[in-house]
């Protein structure tokens, strides 16, 4: 028998999504949710220092800018409309935190525009069709082994109800499972 690996894989992670984790978010348009500094950790290592990375969803309050910074990334936010500015920014990857609300349009500008990302999404983002009606043979997933616990009003929260992913492209070749 002939057996794609990726395709095993794949079929494996969104079944135990499914069975596990789909039912268990919430829908909320409050996207003012900060990510914690250890998140953009563990994209580290697929990121390097001379590529320009652009984080375009960094709102007033967020500390995403200097946490990637001490990272030693080359990062940048415009603050300008991101459905304008995907057309005009120079960057080598975006790195972001996009709003969960609007995932919908920004998922596939991302994926369309054929550059690398790492973008945070909830994980029930996996089985929408708007993210299957998508080329996604290059994406793949950092999978964390707890919640995001995301910062709401500067204090970190203790019991995020949904769990959360890292999408990429183009910035590694298998899924990781932290």
């Amino acid at each position: 028998m002939d057996f794609n690996f990726l395709e095993i894989s794949f079929k494996k992670i969104l079944s135990f999504f499914k069975m596990n984790f789909s039912s268990k978010s919430i829908y909320s348009t409050d996207d003012e949710y900060y990510t914690p500094a250890e998140v953009w950790s563990w994209v580290a290592d697929y990121i390097s220092p001379d590529q320009r990375v652009w984080e375009p969803f960094a709102a007033e309050g967020s500390t995403s800018i200097q946490d990637m910074k001490d990272l030693g990334w080359n990062v940048f936010s415009t603050g300008l409309d991101f459905f304008e500015e995907i057309k005009h920014v120079e960057y080598d990857v975006i790195v972001s935190n996009p709003p969960f609300s609007k995932t919908r349009e920004i998922l596939p500008l991302l994926i369309q525009s054929g550059k690398p990302f790492a973008v945070i999404l909830s994980a029930s983002k996996l089985f929408t069709k708007y993210l299957h009606d998508q080329d996604c043979k290059d994406l793949f997933f950092i999978i964390p082994k707890h919640h995001i616990q995301y910062i709401k009003n500067g204090i970190q929260t203790k019991n995020c109800s949904f769990y959360s992913i890292i999408l990429t492209r183009g910035l590694m070749g298998s899924n990781v499972f932290l």
